[in-house]
């Protein structure tokens, strides 16, 4: 009768981590595969000579990725923020103008029960490294 019980208890216990699993690893798979159109596409270029000429404009940006969590979380049940924090062309120094050449995207949700996931991307407008 006890082994019974154990064994319910152990099922009940797999089954909580692998609906926990399975969650975590769907908002990974939205941050981590996040289309790097979404970005190219909110850069302004004045002038294709002068690099510190290429800047993120903000509201397309925002709206960009906003729209994009929105249809990519509209068939699953999670509440989430997506928080942008803008960043000069060094991407450790914040910007304050409206001209940034690096963002970081961070979304956080509570995915199972009251367990909370945040992830963090960062680009920045330059060449590849």
């Amino acid at each position: 009768m006890i082994n019974m019980w154990i064994a319910s208890l152990y099922t009940i216990f797999s089954l909580f981590l692998f609906v926990g699993a399975t969650r975590a690893n769907e908002l990974n798979r939205l941050v981590v595969n996040m289309p790097q159109s979404l970005f190219s596409n909110s850069v302004s270029i004045l002038d294709y000579r002068d690099k510190t000429s290429f800047y993120f404009k903000k509201e397309k940006l925002e709206r960009d990725v906003s729209s994009y969590f929105e249809k990519s979380m509209a068939l699953r049940s999670f509440d989430y923020d997506v928080v942008f924090t803008y960043y000069q062309s060094d991407g450790l120094t914040y910007c304050v103008s409206d001209k940034c050449q690096g963002v970081k995207v961070t979304l956080s949700s509570k995915y199972f029960l009251d367990y909370k996931y945040e992830r963090s991307m960062t680009y920045v407008i330059g060449e590849a490294r």
